[in-house]
């Protein structure tokens, strides 16, 4: 792989040495050093777009964690989210999310939409759930039995096809 740009993003943003970030920044970057990677920390909550867009041009790999409306609120309050789609117009590249960067690719991130999720739409206070729409289907994260009834709940309310996954599950999609 060329590129050797890691870029980590998480949903909520924030300097990278606030506690909720410092643990996994810390450990996503000696995961991409020990492969021979140079670590990009991106805060999507940060004024200085210019500089976090710089960011996700110069990445290779991009990965994009949980936080399903504060990520859409930050990407947009702060002009990200035309740079990252235009990441996944690269010749050469790797997007990963978990969560809400995995839902991220999806048309909507509706989810949010319903109980118990809506919680964070409402500290938040958006009401426009439209993703990148880089894959044609919905997802519904940390899928367990427990959940079937808001999978089904969702799946009634929603325009796409919703894949559930447990936490133990990936896809991977060639663009």
């Amino acid at each position: 792989y060329k590129n050797k740009n890691f870029a980590y993003m998480p949903a909520d943003g924030g300097s990278r040495e606030l506690p909720q970030n410092k643990q996994y920044s810390d450990m996503w970057e000696d995961i991409a050093t020990s492969h021979g990677y140079s670590f990009l920390y991106i805060d999507n909550s940060s004024e200085n777009s210019e500089a976090e867009s710089k960011k996700i041009d110069q990445a290779g790999v991009l990965m994009v964690t949980g936080g399903t409306c504060k990520l859409l609120y930050n990407v947009r309050k702060n002009n990200l989210i035309n740079c990252i789609y235009n990441f996944f117009q690269k010749e050469d590249f790797i997007y990963t999310g978990f969560c809400a960067g995995a839902m991220f690719l999806t048309p909507s991130l509706g989810l949010a939409k319903i109980e118990p999720f809506s919680t964070e739409k409402n500290q938040i206070g958006i009401n426009d759930f439209s993703a990148l729409n880089i894959i044609d289907y919905e997802i519904f994260p940390h899928y367990t039995i427990e959940h079937e009834p808001l999978l089904e709940q969702y799946r009634s309310i929603c325009d796409s096809q919703v894949i559930p996954l447990s936490d133990n599950d990936f896809i991977v999609k060639y663009l």
